[in-house]
Parts: C-alpha cells; structure tokens; sequence
C-alpha cells in the first residue's frame, strides 16, 4: 500500500510521468477486470520505484497516472525499463491489455506542501502526453544525465518537436527496449499534424476555462463555425491559437491560420485563404471552387483572424462549410458572422483583483490580469516582483485597464521607466499612456487608441454619432437609456435606434449585462469610453449629447415613486427593487445634476 513520502528530493532529479491509454474506455467496458489489473499496476509501479532508489509521489488529480521522482537520472531509466518489462510480462487479455506510457525529464522545481510545482515538472507532463501507451520517452536533459544504459536498451532520436505551452522545441528520444514493442503511431506533438501555426514567443496567460470551453465547442461536429468576438485588444487572436494548437490532433489535414488584417476587402478574402493553403486556380473554375474541390475531402481548421473588416465574404465561408463537411472554422471578429450554424463566443476581459477587499501581494498575484502585467513586466525588468509595496498600485493598473489584455500589456512596458505607483498616478486618461507596442505588433496594436479608433473606423456615421452619444453614460445604463440616446443622436425614434444599439453591440463597442429589458444594462468598458468622450467633443457634439443624457434621468426620474410634481411633492417610499435600480444609475445622476 501507497504511503505519503516522509520527505521529497530535492535539488536537480528526474521526474517519471506516466498514464495508462485509453483508460476511460477500459474502465467503462471491464470495470472489475480493470480494479484488479490497477492493482497489480500499482505493486509494479510501488516495488519498482523503491528498489530504484525513487519516491512515488501522490498524483495530482489523475486516477490511472503516476509521478515518480529519482535523485539519479541512471536510477529513473532503468525504473522505467523495469516498469515496462513487467506490465509486459502481465497475462492480458489482449482487448483489454494496459498500456502505459512514460516521460522522463530532468530539472529543479519547487518542493512545498508534498508536491513539485515549476515548468520542469510541466514539460515532463507534455512530453508524456505526446507518446503512445507502451512507449518510454526522455527529455534531452535525461538523456544526456542518464549515462550508460542498461543492456538490451538503446536511444532513437525522434528529433526537435513542439510541446504544447512550451515555448522553446524538445528533443525527444524513445527508449528501444531489446523485446517489447518498439514501433509507435508518430508522437502527438503540435508540428506532427500540417500546421503553419506560428511559434508563441511569451507564455500564454490565464483563459484556461475559455481554452478548454471554446475547444469542446470545436470538437462537436454539430460545431462548424465558431467566432470568438470582443472589443480590439481583448486576445481574440492569442486565444485563437491556443485552442487552434490544442484542437490541433483532431484534424486530420491540419490547422491553417489566414490572418486577415492587412486584407483590403471582403473580395479577398478567398485569395488570402487560397494562398495559405497552396491553391492555384483550376482550368475552367474559378479561385473559389478550386479551394472547395481542395477542401472538399480534406479534415481541417481553418483559422480566419479579425474576420471584422471584411464582413462581406461571410456568406463565401458559409459557401465553403456546405461544400466541405470535413472542415471547419474558428473565427477572430469584432462582430459575428452572422452565418448559419455560427456559434458566437464572445470574451469577457480578464479577471482583475477584487476592488472591495484589501488582498496580500499573492491574492493579487493570483488574478489573471496581475498574472500577465508581472509576466510583461519581467521582459523589461526581470527582478520585478508584485509585492506589498507595489501589490496595490498593480491591482488598480489592472483594474483601469479594464482587464483588456493590449492594455496591461501597454501600462506593464512602462516599468522600465516608472515604477507601479508613479504609473497609476499617470493613468487618469489611459489613452495618451498606453502607446509603445512592440515594433512587430500590427499598427493597430502599438496604441490603445489606434486599437479603439480600428472598430470606429468600421461603423457608418449614424453608428458612430451613437456610439459618441453613448459616452455620456456613467457606469452603463439601461437599454432604455441607451436607446434614447441613440435615437437623440441620430434623429430617429427609439424603436429605430435599437438597429445603431444592436450594430455597436455586434461590434463589441458596447457590451450587455443582465436578464430581461427591464433587467438589461448595457456597459461600454471605460478605455473605449474614453475614446468615445475624446470623439464627442472634437466632433462639437458634447453640449448637445449632455442635455439628451440629462433630460433621458429626468424623465426616469419622474417615473419614480419620489413626485415633485405635486404640491408639496409628496414622498411615497420606493420598494427594494426600486431603490437598487435607482442606485445602479447614482452616477448618471450625478452626471447629470453636475451637467
């Protein structure tokens, strides 16, 4: 029987990972057969690991997995060998034969709370999830650390290969073990299906939940088109790849990214993709049913980024997901597509540290947006840390942003220069600040407001009068409130303005919260407020968009059971439900009483 080590080695060791293949499926279909052959599974795992000198360390959340530790790489190689042999050497009925796989890499991570936490152990885990059950495989560190190996066993090299969320290629080797098998489907790595999926040169941040949500979504057939949609600067594009590299197995011919930012017209779009994927125009058809009769037969993603400007060529891709069954698309827009079968998934901005309690540094830390401020940080000041003197200064950077990825990315640059609390005392207006994107960067991603004035750019002028309009609000409104001011500024009635409301929600300027139209607010993130405010007084529209912000709360206000219009004006106490709608407008009001 398993029992928790007493104490765990440190310093430089080699990590075993390992899993059985296929075990859902053979729990589902032999549950006895399987608790028994668990059980042998374990003992071999148990005596091997001690007589090899390791610790069998808990796994963490993995029923059929085992993490194994030994201070000797020598030691860990041979556990493995040894492990393999014996499951071999097991009485399996052959349908329900298990088959193990391992990984063995070698490093020094963190020891707290009887566990190992740090990117070597990470790796040591993909490294095992790119290999097949009854297959051994060594990181480069062990291979070289492990020295001599035992007779009957030798290395193939399996070349440098992309784990996935590891930044830099791994070469990989496979033990051959004199007896067992040693011939493997090729390694589940991210460039072992065709991809021109590009190298990510940072870490990837938080969105686990949207990655893992977003990818099952993929994976459904019912699933064609997919569209992840938000305001610019939000990561639809980081997000993209990261699901595209996590659904990547799944398709048989690939995963094909056609950025479409610098496509001038929706009649491109077509062309971009043909590019992408090799094809030339066939005799007698044209470029659009060349790429149909290429895709037709083929298993595969096609990822197409700020599909936004081009909305035009929606109804080609729609085209193109009828006529090729096998495929499917993961879309990058500011609006949907508003083709059949599309599935919208709109981004909600990172999560930011909680303004109402006072948090220790780690609390902070934690958040996801304080999480890729203190990683951007780092690449202009390794040392900096999110620490007691700097923890609330970063919470509220955070928070100003809007949790929008470009923006803390943007503020987090300017620690070369200016330490966390210097910065937010600079932040009032974000837009003037948050400029110096990496010189690589699309123009549109070197400044907030370039990212911003990229979605204006898109809007007709009666979208754009509304979406000025729309920056009087403070802390959001109603729909009703938003709809008044739509129609105030465009001249038309409110039931015609909700078409202005509906364009710039599509367009990610605004977002929606709340149930019905009584409970519905709508909110536009305070970095495109800005903007927006900035826009309504170039355009000489404030006093004007003022008075329609005010007169709107007097009227609602008039609605209230707080009547002045009698005389004297009576008071009648207003209900619960009344009181909080009241207070979710305080500021309007008081916007409005200072107008």
């Amino acid at each position: 029987m398993w029992q928790p080590p007493a104490e765990l080695p440190t310093g430089s060791v080699t990590y075993l990972l390992s899993d059985v293949e296929g075990s859902t499926r053979l729990w589902e279909r032999f549950p006895d057969w399987m608790r028994e052959a668990m059980e042998t599974h374990d003992r071999i795992f148990e005596r091997v690991t001690a007589a090899r000198r390791g610790v069998l360390v808990r796994p963490r959340g993995e029923g059929d997995s085992r993490f194994c530790v030994f201070p000797d790489a020598a030691d860990a190689v041979r556990a493995a060998v040894d492990i393999q042999r014996a499951l071999h050497a097991c009485a399996w009925p052959e349908e329900s034969r298990v088959r193990v796989r391992m990984a063995l890499h070698t490093g020094q991570d963190d020891v707290r709370d009887g566990d190992y936490y740090g990117a070597h152990t990470n790796r040591c885990a993909r490294l095992r999830n790119v290999g097949h059950g009854g297959q051994i495989l060594l990181s480069g560190a062990t291979a070289a650390a492990a020295g001599a190996l035992p007779d009957g066993v030798r290395l193939r090299d399996m070349g440098m290969r992309r784990l996935k969320d590891v930044l830099e290629s791994e070469r990989i080797y496979q033990l051959v073990i004199q007896g067992l098998p040693n011939d493997f489907p090729p390694l589940l790595v991210v460039d072992a299906r065709p991809n021109n999926l590009p190298v990510e040169t940072s870490p990837f941040i938080g969105r686990h939940k949207d990655v893992e949500v977003a990818g099952g979504l993929l994976l459904r057939q019912t699933t064609r088109l997919l569209t992840l949609t938000g305001p610019g600067g939000i990561g639809k594009t980081r997000l993209s790849l990261k699901i595209a590299e996590d659904v990547l197995s799944a398709f048989e011919d690939g995963v094909f990214v056609v950025g479409l930012a610098d496509v001038a017209g929706a009649a491109q779009v077509i062309p971009a993709v043909a590019q992408v994927l090799g094809v030339r125009e066939l005799q007698g058809r044209t470029l659009q049913e060349s790429v149909r009769s290429f895709l037709s037969e083929r298993e595969l993603l096609l990822v197409l980024d700020n599909f936004e400007h081009v909305l035009g060529a929606a109804p080609a891709v729609g085209s193109l997901l009828a006529a090729c069954p096998r495929i499917a698309v993961l879309a990058t827009s500011r609006a949907p597509l508003r083709v059949a079968g599309e599935c919208e998934y709109p981004l909600s901005p990172l999560g930011v540290p909680d303004p109402i309690r006072d948090l220790e540094p780690a609390d902070i830390a934690a958040s996801e947006a304080a999480q890729l401020f203190m990683t951007r940080a780092r690449a202009v000041d390794p040392s900096f840390a999110i620490d007691a003197a700097n923890g609330a200064a970063v919470a509220t950077i955070c928070r100003r942003a809007d949790g929008l990825p470009l923006a803390i990315e943007l503020a987090a640059a300017r620690v070369r220069v200016l330490p966390p609390a210097q910065l937010l005392s600079r932040l009032e207006r974000r837009l003037p600040l948050l400029t110096g994107g990496p010189r690589d960067a699309p123009a549109r991603h070197q400044t907030l407001r370039a990212t911003v004035a990229w979605s204006d750019d898109l809007l007709t002028p009666q979208q754009k009068k509304a979406f000025r309009w729309l920056s009087t609000l403070r802390g959001g409104g109603t729909v009703d409130a938003a709809a008044s001011l739509c129609a105030a500024a465009t001249g038309r009635s409110e039931a015609e303005a909700f078409d202005e409301l509906q364009a710039l929600l599509e367009c990610s300027l605004l977002r929606r919260s709340g149930g019905d139209r009584a409970g519905a607010r709508v909110v536009m993130l305070e970095t495109i407020r800005e903007y927006a405010e900035e826009q309504l007084e170039a355009s000489g529209d404030g006093p004007a968009a003022r008075r329609a912000h005010a007169e709107h709360f007097l009227r609602y206000s008039a609605k209230t059971e707080i009547s002045a219009a009698q005389h004297p004006p009576r008071y009648v106490p207003a209900s619960p439900e009344r009181i909080d709608a009241l207070e979710r407008d305080l500021e309007n009001f008081r916007a409005a009483a200072s107008w």
